[in-house]
């Protein structure tokens, strides 16, 4: 597959390594898996505008209300790229929701975030992250509360207790980004495998 992403950012990176892994997956179960961004023509492609404060503020559909315009246990896979740390909990609720609604159970969902557990929230207080988190809301801390979706980072109990709410489970324990750990940019965000029950 190839990426068209922005050079140098950081999920752009983040990105090709997933489809990097998603191709090594594919190719150990002798899958073919096309080498654009084109679905295969039986898999419907939807594009929905929905709203988000900054990146799209004049849409209507709430994300904490969107369905996936896909039957319940359609897929194998699911990814959530880049975009748990633009949600609100009850969005992130909605999203963990549906992906496991339209999992196999077995089926497993991709997810990148910032993930906060003691050492990172520490390091959050000495100020030794990429990025500053200085408002603490208990399961999850925003960048800036003026526009609290530029970036969430989320305490990966709150996630797991979501998940597993909904039926997914963490399969592995999640793989480190660079961006709890050291200031340095880019830096990458955290890994998390979950699987549906």
């Amino acid at each position: 597959m190839r990426c068209r992403t922005h050079r140098g950012a950081a999920h752009g990176r983040a990105h090709r390594r997933f489809l990097s892994r998603l191709r090594h997956r594919a190719a150990r179960r002798r899958m073919v898996l096309p080498h654009d961004h084109s679905p295969p023509s039986e898999l419907p492609l939807a594009h929905v505008d929905i709203r988000q404060e900054i990146y799209n503020p004049q849409r209507t559909l709430s994300a904490a209300d969107f369905r996936f315009p896909a039957d319940g246990a359609a897929f194998d896979t699911a990814a959530l790229v880049g975009l748990i740390s633009h949600l609100r909990p009850a969005e992130l609720e909605n999203y963990l929701a549906e992906s496991a609604r339209v999992l196999r159970p077995g089926g497993q969902c991709f997810a990148t975030a910032y993930l906060v557990d003691d050492t990172v929230a520490a390091n959050i207080a000495r100020g030794t992250t990429a990025f500053e988190f200085t408002h603490d809301h208990g399961d999850y801390y925003v960048h800036s509360e003026e526009e609290p979706t530029y970036a969430i980072v989320y305490r990966l109990e709150h996630i797991l207790s979501v998940a597993e709410r909904h039926g997914l489970r963490m399969r592995r324990d999640p793989r480190p980004g660079t961006w709890g750990v050291s200031t340095r940019r880019p830096a990458s965000m955290d890994l998390l495998v979950l699987e549906r029950t």
